[in-house]
């Protein structure tokens, strides 16, 4: 499981703007335009024998501005 939250400081987060299972080999995040410096994803579950990792990160802007 995981939980994305966001900050434009890097000291005060915001509540989570997305959560999931992230079951599949990849993942893909998706959570409504907010103003953010910073995003922080957190590793909530653990499945005995098998590891977690970030291979990748691709963080697109609002189209809309």
């Amino acid at each position: 499981a995981y939980e994305v939250t966001v900050s434009k400081d890097g000291s005060e987060w915001s509540q989570p703007v997305a959560k999931g299972d992230g079951r599949n080999a990849v993942t893909e995040i998706l959570f409504a335009a907010t103003p953010a410096k910073f995003i922080r994803i957190k590793q909530l579950g653990s499945a005995p024998g098998n590891f977690w990792s970030i291979h990748e990160l691709q963080v697109f802007a609002d189209s809309k501005k």
